[in-house]
């Protein structure tokens, strides 16, 4: 349920700096472009969420988490097809390096469950469309009408889904609504945003691999804010994780 909120308060925050700033919310956009924003949204945002969130009921985390970050490799392997992206060796080694890291980072206790690895995949194929359909967009159309109509899509998505599902929409309390407001901002507006924004400058295999960056990062600030521990797993794993996208970076692949 929060998904469809997180995705809808998202749009919402995209849909009031669009006003604010006096933008045309269909100018500069063809109508195929729509295609596009549909498929960006309800697949690259809705399959992202709900797979993730549905995996979790048959996986650990940990285990979700190493089949949603496989992603950057279905972008490098797809991308040399739909955008012309090459397949370099520095760009393969990164990757290798990148996914040996997280691996390490997140320990080798998998739990095993085929539903749940059905469910985290359609999440990583969601991340996939996600940046795929982000670098074409890229560079032609406003980032944040794209971010808007991605988010606005994906909602309704989400929507469908939970009243196929459910058959109701549980309005959220006041109390839990200043959490969702934030996690709304936080954790899917910003990240989705920068994500977007990188892709103005980098290609989308390379975007998607230093987006690995975000597991090692979240397990400094948990050790450096909340008190938690940090072993050796956690610093040389991290510490592949942020090697590859140095020599991805410097390498030019």
């Amino acid at each position: 349920m929060w998904c469809f909120w997180r995705a809808l308060f998202a749009s919402l925050i995209v849909g009031f700096y669009l006003l604010l700033s006096k933008r045309n919310f269909l100018r500069g956009i063809r109508s195929g472009d729509f295609l596009l924003f549909i498929l960006f949204g309800s697949v690259g945002i809705g399959f992202n969420y709900l797979g993730f969130i549905a995996s979790l009921n048959y996986l650990k985390v940990a285990t979700a988490l190493l089949i949603l970050y496989t992603f950057p490799s279905m972008v490098v392997i797809l991308g040399s097809f739909f955008l012309g992206e090459r397949i370099s060796r520095v760009k393969v080694i990164s990757l290798v390096l990148s996914m040996l890291g997280l691996s390490i980072l997140l320990g080798w206790d998998i739990s095993f469950s085929p539903v749940g690895y059905a469910w985290a995949f359609l999440s990583a194929v969601g991340n996939a469309t996600y940046a795929l359909v982000g670098r074409k967009l890229s560079g032609r159309v406003d980032s944040m009408k794209a971010l808007f109509w991605g988010f606005s899509f994906g909602a309704l998505f989400l929507l469908i889904i939970l009243l196929l599902t459910k058959g109701v929409v549980r309005v959220p309390e006041l109390r839990e609504l200043k959490y969702l407001l934030g996690l709304s901002f936080l954790s899917t507006f910003l990240p989705y945003m920068f994500f977007l924004f990188s892709f103005k400058y980098l290609e989308a295999g390379k975007a998607s691999i230093g987006a690995l960056s975000e597991i090692p990062l979240t397990t400094f600030l948990a050790f450096l804010f909340f008190g938690e521990s940090l072993g050796f797993n956690h610093i040389f794993g991290g510490s592949l994780v942020v090697l590859s996208i140095i020599l991805l970076m410097k390498g030019g692949g």
